[in-house]
């Protein structure tokens, strides 16, 4: 009796054992609440799925808006995607609503560019129109959003770009939360759009990051919060850091380049740091670009002045 008690007791701990792992295994790999909705938007996340740390059980966490992603090791949320201006996905945004700036302050969203005067003021356009017309003509922009199978919003200035963001209720990353978010982006493996001919439409390549971000390394170069300044060694400061031109050969904790060489280093996937020493102030553009090659990378860094803008520069947004 005792016997077939002990072998019935063994069974049942048994069964209990499997069912507890069964129900562990299946939470651990449910769905983020910060994941988009749309099922097929979320395929890069298969590829970190074990070392998402979203996924550690009773982990709590915000929830991201639709269409990003939590970052824990700096607590914000970031754009799955390069930002898009195509809503409606029929490749353009001729047709989306367009905002702009006014210097009366009349308009909410226009409010947005304005505040960020610093940036109109060195341009030096449409300053002296009154109703603000030339201001509006020149720092229009659309709203941000982050889609998948969109052409990337490009062609507009950092002011541009940041008042797309604040129309969304988000703003640019700063240098180190780009960073953190492009952690675990493969370099120089054919993943990234980084030896191509064209840009690529949002989340098309399997250039992922750690936590599901998608195409940080190539396809198009994107804006940071960041800027250089030029102090009065004629050096170039960030933050008190020094940045300079050469490869990267060693990095700091922050994501800043610790050491600055002359010849590549394939442990930082030949990274190269570019200063355009033509300006007192210059903005930090991460990431790089569809034809890049190596200087398309996690650790490279591109500067430009304040109004430049191409149909190869872009953006993403954080909250």
């Amino acid at each position: 009796m005792k016997k077939q008690r002990k072998k019935y007791l063994i069974i049942f701990l048994g069964v209990l054992f499997l069912l507890l792992f069964f129900f562990i295994a299946r939470a651990s790999f449910q769905r983020p609440k910060n994941s988009p909705t749309d099922p097929d938007a979320d395929k890069g996340l298969l590829f970190s799925r074990l070392n998402d740390p979203n996924l550690i059980i009773n982990r709590k966490y915000p929830e991201c808006p639709k269409g990003m992603r939590y970052i824990p090791e700096g607590n914000f949320c970031i754009d799955i995607y390069e930002v898009t201006c195509d809503l409606d996905g029929d490749g353009t945004c001729s047709d989306e609503e367009i905002y702009g700036a006014d210097i009366n302050n009349n308009s909410t969203i226009g409010d947005v560019v304005y505040k960020y005067d610093q940036y109109i003021n060195e341009s030096g356009v449409g300053l002296g129109d009154e109703d603000g017309s030339s201001i509006e003509n020149a720092y229009g922009f659309y709203r941000s959003y982050s889609l998948e199978n969109r052409v990337p919003y490009t062609n507009i200035t950092k002011a541009q770009a940041e008042a797309s963001c604040n129309s969304s209720g988000k703003r640019l990353p700063t240098l180190y939360e780009w960073y953190l978010a492009s952690q675990g982006t493969k370099d120089n493996n054919g993943s990234c759009n980084q030896n191509g001919s064209v840009i690529s439409n949002t989340g098309q390549t399997n250039c992922i990051s750690n936590n599901g971000i998608y195409d940080m390394i190539g396809n198009v170069e994107e804006f940071t919060k960041d800027v250089l300044y030029k102090g009065s060694d004629e050096k170039y400061y960030n933050n008190g850091y020094e940045l300079k031109d050469g490869y990267v050969d060693s990095i700091l904790e922050n994501g800043y380049p610790e050491n600055i060489e002359t010849s590549q280093n394939a442990l930082y996937g030949n990274d190269y740091i570019n200063i355009n020493d033509t300006e007192d102030k210059l903005i930090i553009i991460k990431g790089g670009k569809y034809n890049d090659s190596d200087n398309a990378g996690i650790y490279s860094i591109n500067t430009y002045d304040n109004n430049y803008k191409s149909n190869t520069l872009g953006f993403r947004c954080v909250k």
